[in-house]
């Protein structure tokens, strides 16, 4: 009998200055080796648990696969309570619980792009949970580099940008780009980072409101910051809808998620987890303006 499974994806971008695949290669890698652990909910902590080069990788495009490990962390030298007794449990019962030992475990898989420096997870967590994890284990571990800025942002859905564009009435616009790490020379991201670069800016803002009684038409050069914004920060609108009701919409509220449905005696979660993320690769990068 052939059981399919489905699961979900999310991605991030993750920037770091300086920028190279081997930087980001070596902060995950050092992540994995230190154990380094972070705290992203309530009792709720995580580390990188695996980090490993696909063995059939190309040599210069490596693709890693790993896992984040999530657990409850907890003052083990507090109180315990029996619950079959109705009492604290006594020391001689804590004896038996071996100290290194903690509750409620889960493994996240992951697929990660050195040279596009994008990683895709399984949602397993939310993906702002994700983004928290990767990014404050990786600020940990850039004190033992020479990596100086790290900023993790959350691969959002193009079609939701649409939708603040198509509003009956525009009022306002808001786009945020936290400063772009290029892949490819020639293209927008290159051009707007030099230009944060060159200011010594680390984040740009742009907001317009429209004249009173009038819808904005955003040009060109404001939809080509706005489609880059959808990988490097976010697009806020707030307007009015066909029936003249007050709308705000953001992308940052519709993240990036895809469906990968295999057989899970065939197909391994990593390998389908790598399919779907080289091909969401050449759609971000596609979307990416000239």
């Amino acid at each position: 009998m052939h059981l399919e499974k489905t699961i979900r994806i999310g991605a991030l971008n993750i920037k770091t200055i300086p920028h190279s695949p081997e930087t980001y290669i070596s902060l995950f890698d050092n992540a994995q080796k230190r154990r380094t652990a972070t705290n992203f909910r309530g009792n709720n902590y995580a580390i990188i648990g695996e980090f490993s080069l696909f063995p059939d990788s190309e040599k210069n495009n490596p693709i890693y696969f790993g896992k984040i490990n999530c657990y409850t962390d907890f003052d083990l030298d507090r109180p315990w309570f029996d619950k079959a007794a109705g009492k604290e449990a006594s020391e001689e019962e804590l004896a038996s619980i071996p100290r290194n030992l903690r509750p409620e475990f889960k493994a996240i898989e992951f697929v990660f792009f050195p040279l596009r420096h994008r990683l895709f997870f399984r949602l397993d967590l939310s993906h702002s949970s994700i983004k928290r994890i990767i990014q404050e284990i990786l600020i940990q571990n850039k004190q033992r580099s020479d990596v100086h800025q790290i900023d993790v942002q959350i691969e959002q859905q193009s079609e939701h940008l649409e939708n603040i564009f198509n509003l009956k009435e525009l009022r306002k616009l808001e786009i945020v780009i936290s400063r772009p790490n290029p892949d490819d020379t020639g293209k927008y991201d290159k051009i707007i980072k030099e230009r944060l670069s060159k200011q010594k800016a680390a984040k740009l803002t742009t907001v317009l409101e429209a004249e009173h009684g009038q819808s904005l038409d955003p040009d060109p050069e404001t939809r080509k910051m706005a489609t880059l914004a959808l990988s490097d920060g976010v697009v806020r609108g707030h307007g009015l809808d066909e029936k003249g009701r007050v709308i705000d919409k953001s992308t940052e509220k519709h993240p990036l998620t895809m469906n990968a449905t295999f057989n899970p005696q065939e197909q391994d979660a990593f390998e389908v987890m790598r399919e779907k993320a080289i091909k969401a690769l050449e759609d971000i990068r596609s979307r990416i303006p000239k």
